[in-house]
Formats: structure tokens, sequence, C-alpha cells
């Protein structure tokens, strides 16, 4: 091997591994073969190159635009996942946690865990994290939320997204995944919040994975009662309130992976029938067997 040959190896490495630190720590992000092709003085064909071996070597995941048209597809930047998130924080050098962009690549993991018949994102004048294709069509819109749902402004920003989404996929169901929901108390302006939206903590999406296959296959139940009957979810609620003597309406929004308009709805039904009573008030209010 001669030392030009050696060398041209050498800057194709060099050139990979660059475009791999800054792919990762982009992750969730829009990428573009142009853009990294600026970024390393290299052409969009060699960039594209290089994001090719990184997907075949299982670093990244790429999630292009939906649309029926091939064209528009592939001249839409793609947003960018790292498929080890670990891996991605020990060789990429961040300013900051980085907690929501991370939030959604692990949301991309699990959907990919689970499988569907196409992953990708939508934007018109919002964007929609993740529309997941089941046949041939889009069957859920996903929505990934860090933090803030308890700001009036936030939680209107994600919801229209989901709501303009409908209008483009209006038999697709819509679910918010969240870092964390909001207490009791805490979410002002509840009334207009949209019952159809199923709300899901992180860590349930995350630990629940392999049950969550109904919703890339737009299986999922009604929202009234998201994980299986009404009577199921009655019941399981109450069995939580025996085991821990009370329930709160975010305990319970997240036993059934309800929005907090749907909790309260079931609370009440529970205390109109006499099993359970309303005690305190504001966010120190809590339900116990009666």
């Amino acid at each position: 091997m001669g030392p030009h040959h050696r060398q041209g190896r050498s800057r194709v490495f060099r050139g990979l591994a660059g475009v791999g630190q800054e792919v990762w720590g982009q992750t969730a992000s829009f990428i573009s073969a142009e853009r990294l092709a600026r970024i390393f003085s290299v052409s969009s064909e060699l960039a594209r190159t290089y994001c090719g071996y990184l997907e075949e070597a299982f670093l990244v995941s790429f999630v292009p635009f939906y649309t029926l048209k091939t064209a528009e597809r592939l001249r839409r930047p793609r947003k960018v996942y790292a498929v080890d998130t670990g891996l991605r924080n020990a060789v990429c050098l961040t300013g900051s946690p980085d907690h929501g962009r991370l939030m959604e690549t692990a949301v991309h993991g699990a959907l990919e865990r689970v499988g569907h018949d196409g992953l990708f994102y939508w934007k018109d004048e919002v964007e929609v994290d993740f529309a997941v294709r089941r046949g041939l069509s889009v069957r859920s819109l996903i929505q990934v939320v860090g933090e803030g749902l308890e700001k009036v402004a936030v939680r209107t920003r994600e919801l229209r997204s989901l709501e303009r989404a409908r209008s483009a996929f209006p038999q697709a169901e819509r679910f918010l995944v969240a870092g964390s929901l909001p207490g009791p108390g805490s979410m002002p302006g509840e009334a207009s919040e949209d019952p159809e939206v199923r709300w899901i903590p992180l860590w349930r999406f995350l630990t629940e994975a392999g049950d969550e296959a109904r919703i890339v296959e737009g299986r999922s139940a009604a929202p009234a009662a998201p994980d299986g009957s009404a009577a199921d979810l009655e019941e399981r609620l109450l069995r939580h309130v025996r085991r821990h003597g009370r329930v709160t309406r975010r305990e319970a929004a997240e036993l059934g992976g309800l929005s907090r308009p749907q909790a309260s709805r079931l609370l009440g039904r529970l205390v109109e029938a006499g099993r359970i009573v309303r005690r305190g008030t504001g966010g120190g209010t809590f339900y116990a067997l009666s």
C-alpha cells in the first residue's frame, strides 16, 4: 500500500468520523447532505455516502418527511436519530442536557422496536414528530414534549400541531408523549383540551413499549378508556386506591394513559357511583374509598 493510498484512506476515515460526530450531535434534528457538505468541505454526494455508512452500521436512523410525492420526499431534509444515546453522549460534547431531543430519540427507538410500515415526520406550518404508517395509511400521530405542559402556551402549541395534522390524516389517532404530566391544579384552561388526544408519560411509553404496539397498529381503545374497557380501568383505579389509600388525578391519568380532562371524568363517575369520595381542595385534591 503506497503512501498516497494510505493518506486517502486516512482522509476518508477522518471525514466519516467528523460527519458521524456532527450527525450524532444533531439527534432529533433536521439534517441534510448539503449542510454537511458545507461544514466538511466535501461534495454533497460524499456526505450522503457517509450518512449511508452510518445508517448501515446501525449508528443512526433517518426519518423522512411524509408525502406521497417521491421527489418532494427526497428534496426535504430528513430528521436524524442516534440509535444508542449513551454512545452518542459519550462521543459528543454538548453545552446542554438536551433532554427534549434525547426524549424524542428514545421514543423513536421504541417505535422502531415495535415495528411499522413506515416512520415519518410531518410538517406544514407546524411539525408533528412522528407519523406512523401502517398498511397504506398513517394510523398514528405522535408528539413528544419534554416539559412545560403546565403552561398554556406550550400546551396550546403542541396540541395545535396535532390538530393541524388531523386535517391531513383524519383517520389517525393522536398521542402526546410527555416527560412528565403536570400535577393536579397546575393546568389552567383544561376544559378546552382536546379529549381525543391520548396523553402518555414517557416512562410508561418506554417501559411498556411492547404493549404500545397498538399505537402503530392504530388499535388503541377509545379515549375514555385507552387501556381497556371503562370497567377495567375503573377496577384498576380502585385497586390502586385500596393498595395506596388514595389516588390523585395525575396518578389516574398516568395509570390509564388519559388526558387530565378524561381522568377527571372517570373519577367523577366513580364519585357519583359512591365508590370513592373526593377530599381536599386545589392542588391537594385526592380521592379515597368511600
